[in-house]
């Protein structure tokens, strides 16, 4: 993998953040197009891997085909079809992205050091975090406009929740390059420093629950040591505690400990989990009802993000925090079969022993059980590439 291709991939990750810049006379966020020119480039860079990686992954591409068309399809039957065909447009970026990605990954070196720079890209991420707490200013009011919680972070996404995710993947990521020899053991331990100090600034309950997962699941498959993942969970746990802000998502705004800040914290995009969890559950039921109204074809892509969602919360955009619950309620039963498929596919082509592939995959699920982030084109881009990478682990890696 050339310093060229290097490039290319990391400016594919930048350009997925460029969601308020518009472009003239289609009027679309830049980052629909500029992304997939980057993907493009990158596939040139692989072209003479695409014709093998068409034939080691026709079914899952099949399949991903499918899965767009039933979109189309579910857009044109949908309650808004000008919504919701606009939105099926902006899908095919992310099935050109997810293509390119798997031309890219046919080579086992270039499988390894794109793994490395991913793991560079979040670090990045992480660190813009940690910045963000004290600097709230440019590139992040640029990157989100009016998507603000600060003091919550998000760094370069566009909710504090998805960024506490990915924060929480990327420990896990980290630990498994670690494991296989691929990441020194310093520089492991600095970025998790990064990580953790970034996670619990983002005040993502869900990205901490996420951690907590993935902390368990790496212990139990050796990925580190049990003496490791306890000392990471503690370190979380204290730079909680240690943060205002952290401590207030916790529910223990009252509680009389030191802070490890001295202005007066704002608290007024906080909440507890009680609250965090009470719209969330009318949200579900709402989701129910509409699967049961659209049973097939579902109210079409992002209806009732823009619809249902903010009638019953207030505010806008917001879909129905389940990933599951999202895909039916937009795509209908027949879509969430057809995605069952896409990822019953997608395991049964990677490797799960690879664990720098499938603990991120397990952590993108996890994250998403209480929330969904498909409006989120950085996450979207981040989660692409672990599933190209897994389903192009190479077959002579072990």
């Amino acid at each position: 993998m050339s310093w060229t291709t290097t490039a290319l991939l990391c400016g594919l990750f930048a350009a997925a953040t460029l969601v308020q810049i518009r472009l003239p006379v289609i009027d679309r966020s830049a980052n629909n197009l500029v992304a997939p020119l980057f993907a493009l480039c990158l596939a040139w860079c692989a072209r003479d891997t695409a014709v093998g990686a068409l034939r080691r992954h026709a079914r899952l591409l099949t399949a991903t085909v499918l899965l767009y068309g039933w979109a189309w399809l579910s857009a044109l039957n949908g309650v808004s079809p000008a919504l919701s065909l606009r939105i099926a447009g902006r899908y095919g970026g992310h099935v050109f992205v997810f293509g390119c990605f798997l031309v890219l990954l046919q080579r086992r070196a270039v499988w390894c050091r794109a793994q490395r720079t991913i793991h560079a890209v979040l670090v990045a991420l992480g660190i813009l975090g940690v910045i963000e707490y004290w600097f709230p200013v440019f590139p992040f009011v640029q990157v989100r406009g009016q998507l603000i919680l600060y003091p919550r972070v998000a760094s370069l996404l566009l909710w504090p929740n998805q960024f506490g995710v990915l924060m929480a993947i990327a420990v896990a990521f980290g630990a498994a390059l670690r494991r296989e020899g691929r990441l020194a053991t310093w520089a492991d331990n600095a970025t998790q420093l990064v990580f953790l100090l970034a996670l619990a600034l983002s005040g993502s309950r869900n990205g901490w629950g996420t951690f907590a997962a993935l902390l368990v699941a790496s212990a139990a498959m050796r990925v580190m040591s049990v003496r490791r993942a306890v000392g990471l969970g503690l370190s979380l746990l204290l730079l909680v505690l240690s943060f205002p802000v952290p401590r207030a998502q916790l529910g223990l705004r009252e509680l009389p400990l030191p802070q490890a800040t001295l202005a007066p914290p704002d608290l007024s995009h906080t909440n507890t989990p009680a609250q965090t969890l009470a719209p969330r559950l009318v949200l579900w039921r709402a989701a129910i009802v509409e699967i049961r109204r659209h049973p097939v074809s579902g109210l079409g892509p992002e209806v009732f993000a823009t619809t249902i969602g903010p009638r019953i919360t207030g505010q806008v955009g917001i879909n129905t925090h389940n990933l599951p619950l999202n895909l039916a309620t937009d795509l209908g039963l027949v879509g969430l079969l057809l995605a069952g498929v896409w990822l019953t596919l997608l395991l049964g082509v990677g490797d799960l022993r690879r664990w720098t592939t499938s603990l991120p995959l397990l952590g993108l699920g996890l994250g998403q059980i209480v929330d969904c982030f498909t409006y989120d084109y950085t996450f979207i881009v981040v989660g692409l590439f672990f599933a190209a990478s897994y389903a192009s682990v190479p077959r002579e890696a072990g």
